[in-house]
């Protein structure tokens, strides 16, 4: 996926510096009757994105890969011996990425594999079109043309939320409930929420980090966790989740047909590591990834 984006840019940059960027782009968006081009306002752009959502998860019939990555950026901490343990217990080193990859064939609006999964379960936002969003929130938007389809990107600014309220919100997720009143996870970052399933996020990076122990530890009980040796113990004492500015790519055709789209969201653990009664303050950044690559038969 990456490859494909890289070159796509690349064609779209040298054809931008050869005949000037605005009115190459400009003169292709018109003659393929998109709604957007390289001037088009931050809502224009966003708008349409929301559009070819919409488009998809009422498409019936198509085959979609969605691919999660998870990785690992830093563990930080003024103490060596957390940041070893913390690494330990996580079963990961900083740069490791882990992925899951999941495919679907909707036939007449239902996987062919699953019932129970649909294209508007599946895709983000999950079981919701993006019914609105707050444009202060969002920024950088750029779209770039080749031929009969766009490039189009934009970022949604961070959000954070105290530790506690995470763990509250997203424990019936992690425990395998299903949670029919999403409010108190849309309350953790409701600007993401329009376009993204935060708890979705939330819980992938503590599930595939194997953190979820650890984490639960901050529920006020200041219950202790053993690290893989179990010679030393280690539990939370407050902290909070940031999910810093995410980037969502679309690749789509004239009509908003998806083709691709790439969400990369940075997370990032701020907390109170307790180590032999020394509270030390430790960030965990962590990058989800997810890629949507639609295949139209």
């Amino acid at each position: 996926m990456k490859k494909i984006i890289i070159a796509f840019i690349a064609v779209a940059l040298i054809i931008a510096s050869v005949f000037g960027a605005i009115a190459i782009k400009n003169k292709v968006s018109e003659k393929n009757g998109f709604k957007i081009n390289a001037t088009s306002s931050l809502y224009e752009v966003v708008d349409f994105y929301n559009s070819s959502v919409k488009t998809s998860k009422d498409n019936q019939n198509f085959g979609l890969d969605v691919t999660t990555s998870v990785k690992l950026d830093e563990i930080n901490s003024s103490s060596k011996m957390l940041n070893e343990m913390l690494s330990a217990i996580m079963g990961y080193q900083a740069g490791d990425v882990r992925t899951d990859m999941r495919s679907f064939v909707f036939e007449n609006g239902v996987d062919t594999h699953n019932t129970e999964a649909t294209p508007f379960s599946v895709i983000q936002p999950a079981s919701s079109y993006i019914e609105g969003f707050n444009e202060a929130a969002l920024l950088n938007q750029s779209v770039l043309f080749e031929e009969d389809n766009a490039l189009l990107s934009f970022e949604i600014k961070n959000e954070s939320a105290d530790l506690d309220s995470v763990i509250a919100a997203i424990n019936p997720i992690i425990k395998g409930q299903t949670v029919t009143d999403k409010s108190a996870i849309t309350a953790l970052a409701p600007n993401h929420s329009a376009f993204i399933d935060v708890g979705d996020i939330m819980s992938t990076v503590v599930d595939m980090l194997g953190i979820s122990d650890m984490v639960n530890s901050s529920d006020g009980d200041n219950k202790e966790n053993k690290s893989a040796s179990g010679s030393k113990s280690i539990g939370i004492n407050g902290g909070e989740c940031v999910i810093g500015n995410t980037e969502i790519a679309a690749y789509a055709d004239s009509d908003g047909i998806l083709y691709s789209v790439m969400i990369t969201v940075p997370v990032e653990l701020r907390a109170g590591f307790k180590l032999m009664n020394n509270v030390i303050e430790t960030s965990i950044r962590i990058t989800v990834t997810q890629t949507y690559m639609f295949n139209y038969s």
